[in-house]
């Protein structure tokens, strides 16, 4: 019996053994990964280091992974090789440093890189690409084209708090410097002709002075909470409604020169005035008129605005629109004038302490959930006890209090 446990024993111990040798094998071999997506256009494959390198290496080009999942995955303690946005929901992996070989010749398919080959790889602190690559280059762990006038992705990793931009450099594309926690200020190159989509989204700039040239920011610094002031140029013709989304914004500014807008103690009209664009989101004001002159109050022009206690319209505007004050969670009071006729859907969505609008007659339309709604945990909510005030002949507001089941509190003649 004795002799039967010993050798249970050897058995056991020679068993753990040899696991512990696969362990070991598993924890310190750094395989090769190919990636095998539906394109004609090559693949390129990595290899992933233990100290937080990964290679990139192959023929043709790297696929967009963003939505990918891998089914060669090495998962013990340490290794989870896995790419894309793969790095973000696996907590094990700590990428810091690529490296893109010579025979890689872009990302995504159909073009030389695509947005979201790096995206949530937030602890990567530098890109580096071989001197021999044909497309791609690299500066200071920054990644470019070939020729550095193009701007591919900064490593948001990286713990510098200020970058130069290369002179070189005429475009910045879409999510190049997305989640750049660490950046606090960027100087642009003159140079500079075109910025991407959500190019500096989830940043952590504080200021920022978009150089003369570029004509379009699409919600460039989307999500950048630390932003409180920049300026916009003279060549600027267009921007998206969520270039300004979310930033704590002091103040915007305009170059005196541009045609198209201008700028007014730190909030952004039209050039001709009739139409206030955005206010800056974290003005410490708690007041604010709007000036005479103006007809139109933008989409999700004050959105956010969470120090703005009270607004004053003048009778010059027709139309408030849609998310204008959406989340101006101290809102408490509103002064319409006798020109206002249209208040677009949600405008004061999400305004709990907003409890009494007086509406004139000149109103004629009130859109789905324009006010007295909030957003609860789980569904939409009344605000306690809104009341609408208006006189009896205002058909639209009448209407909109009694199919929404609000409080309705009849002046005799208006105000």
């Amino acid at each position: 019996m004795k002799k039967r446990k010993t050798i249970l024993i050897i058995i056991s111990a020679a068993v753990a053994l040899l696991l512990a040798g696969g362990y070991l094998f598993l924890r310190h071999y750094t395989p090769e990964i190919e990636i095998k997506p539906n394109t004609e256009d090559g693949i390129a494959g990595y290899a992933i280091d233990r100290d937080g390198t990964v290679l990139i290496e192959g023929d043709g080009i790297m696929p967009d992974l963003y939505d990918w999942f891998l089914h060669y995955v090495y998962s013990d303690e340490e290794l989870h090789l896995l790419a894309q946005a793969a790095f973000h929901v696996n907590p094990r992996f700590h990428a810091k440093r690529v490296v893109i070989s010579e025979d890689v010749t872009g990302y995504g398919e159909a073009k030389q890189y695509t947005d979201y080959v790096f995206r949530y790889c937030d602890e990567i602190q530098s890109i580096e690409v071989d001197e021999s690559n044909p497309n791609l280059s690299s500066e200071d762990g920054v990644l470019f084209n070939k020729d550095k006038t193009v701007l591919l992705r900064y490593p948001a990793g990286n713990p510098r708090t200020e970058y130069i931009i290369p002179d070189s450099v005429k475009e910045i594309s879409a999510e190049a410097f997305d989640r750049c926690g660490f950046l606090k200020r960027i100087t642009f190159p003159s140079a500079l002709e075109t910025v991407g989509k959500c190019a500096f989204s989830e940043c952590g700039l504080t200021y920022a002075d978009i150089p003369e040239g570029v004509t379009k920011l699409e919600e460039v610094f989307f999500h950048c909470d630390k932003l409180e002031e920049f300026s916009l140029p003279s060549t600027l013709t267009e921007f998206t409604e969520g270039t300004f989304g979310y930033a704590s914004l002091q103040a915007i500014n305009v170059s005196p020169d541009n045609e198209v807008y201008k700028s007014e103690d730190g909030v952004l009209f039209s050039k001709d005035g009739t139409k206030l664009l955005r206010y800056p989101t974290g003005a410490q004001r708690t007041l604010y008129a709007i000036p005479d002159g103006v007809e139109e109050i933008g989409d999700g022009a004050f959105s956010g605005a969470v120090k703005l206690q009270s607004a004053s319209f003048p009778d010059s505007v027709r139309r408030v629109g849609e998310w204008s004050f959406e989340g101006c969670k101290a809102l408490s009071k509103v002064e319409f004038g006798h020109g206002i006729a249209h208040i677009g859907q949600y405008a004061f969505y999400n305004c709990k302490n907003l409890q009494r609008v007086q509406l004139p007659n000149s109103v004629k339309g009130i859109d789905y959930s324009a006010m007295g709604f909030y957003s609860g945990r789980s569904d939409v909510k009344k605000v306690n006890g809104f009341t609408i005030v208006c006189s009896d002949d205002a058909a639209a507001p009448r209407r909109y209090a009694e199919k929404n089941g609000f409080a309705l509190e009849i002046n005799s003649t208006e105000e």
